[in-house]
């Protein structure tokens, strides 16, 4: 199936909202990154983990392309670009306000670790 740009971005945003691949194969896609993004969900989906933004932004961000696609951001946006039936019927607001608080906390988690390491480094060289 030949796939525009818009529905590329719609047939994504419904796998990230609703975490399954169905029969789409990598041959949909035309655009780089959404071939990106589409072999990440495919790759979490095989090791058998759940398909959502949070586990296909990590997978990408193992490969070191995360921020090629854009980052968060456009996994946001392809969520947003998904058919308002479709993300009503898998719920949404819900799904997108979780993984913005997994995100906000991952963060955090990450910049508390680097604050505790500087004053670490402080005291033994300070």
């Amino acid at each position: 199936m030949t796939l525009t740009i818009s529905e590329e971005r719609r047939v994504l945003g419904t796998i990230l909202i609703s975490g399954e691949i169905g029969d789409t194969k990598l041959e949909d896609f035309r655009i780089l990154t959404h071939r990106m993004i589409f072999v990440a969900a495919y790759s979490v989906d095989a090791w058998g983990s759940p398909v959502d933004p949070v586990t296909v932004a990590e997978e990408l961000d193992r490969f070191g392309q995360l921020e090629a696609i854009g980052g968060m951001n456009t996994l946001a946006d392809l969520i947003h670009d998904a058919p308002v039936s479709e993300a009503a019927d898998n719920k949404r607001k819900p799904l997108v306000v979780d993984d913005i608080a997994m995100v906000a906390t991952t963060a955090l988690i990450s910049l508390l670790a680097i604050v505790g390491v500087a004053i670490v480094i402080w005291r033994l060289f300070g």
